[in-house]
């Protein structure tokens, strides 16, 4: 059984040609894989993650210059805490790398939402 599941994770390569993880609003190139399996992310998937943390980035930005200074302290801690939990949620961690498909997909809905309540 170890076996098959060995084959079926090396033959499990998300994106193919994907050679990127997205982290600190960058996309960085982690090269070609080394091993049997390869992870990353296509170059247009993490361009578009980090469009659209620069759209949140604006968007909060944006939000807290129309708060008052106690409304902005309140929002800062409500993102630090939307933050931490989002990473939870999508299986980021402290370094909030970002190197697959589901994470990437977590992340856009997750930030999407985020968007929109920032808006309200």
């Amino acid at each position: 059984m170890s076996v098959l599941i060995a084959f079926l994770m090396a033959r499990a390569t998300p994106y193919p040609d994907g050679n990127f993880l997205y982290a600190a609003g960058r996309c960085l190139d982690i090269g070609p894989p080394t091993g049997p399996i390869a992870w990353g992310l296509e170059k247009s998937e993490c361009t578009s993650l980090s469009k659209l943390d620069a759209e949140l980035n604006r968007t909060y930005q944006i939000k807290m210059k129309s708060l008052s200074a106690k409304d902005r302290i309140l929002l800062r801690d409500s993102e630090r805490a939307w933050l931490s939990g989002m990473n939870d949620g999508c299986g980021l961690g402290d370094d909030a790398k970002i190197v697959d498909g589901a994470t990437a997909d977590c992340f856009t809905a997750e930030v999407r939402k985020r968007i929109e309540q920032l808006r309200r």
